[in-house]
């Protein structure tokens, strides 16, 4: 029974929020390089490319990366409070494995908390590394 009233598919629904996630990224990944270019074309920029372009384009990093971290949380906490087993499933054979012990993807989602949000944001907030 299928009509168009009725909820996305599960698989749309994480594939929508993939994509989003995804264009952030690539946004994130333009942005840092646009300011190795900015280091690397320090010479050929000298009096065009000033200290409060760097500032800005740190600002647009530190905004995309609370973002990321926003939509990443958002989805597993819609689906943890959620608890629907098609989707629990998912991040449960992640986590663990069937003894109980960590799985190796427990510490790929470390590395993304702390590798692609907490380490980012810090560094971000300070003036000086802007």
């Amino acid at each position: 029974m299928s009509d168009a009233n009725s909820f996305m598919d599960s698989s749309e629904t994480r594939s929508g929020v993939e994509r989003e996630a995804d264009l952030i990224q690539r946004f994130k990944k333009q942005v840092r390089h646009a300011q190795v270019s900015s280091d690397y074309f320090k010479g050929y920029l000298k009096g065009i490319l000033k200290q409060a372009h760097r500032y800005d384009i740190a600002c647009m990093m530190l905004a995309f990366t609370v973002f990321w971290a926003y939509i990443s949380f958002s989805q597993y906490f819609l689906i943890y409070s959620a608890n629907i087993p098609e989707e629990t499933f998912w991040y449960n054979i992640r986590e663990k494995n069937f003894d109980g012990g960590l799985n190796s993807w427990w510490w790929v989602s470390m590395g993304l908390i702390f590798g692609h949000f907490l380490t980012p944001f810090l560094l971000l907030l300070w003036y000086k590394t802007k």
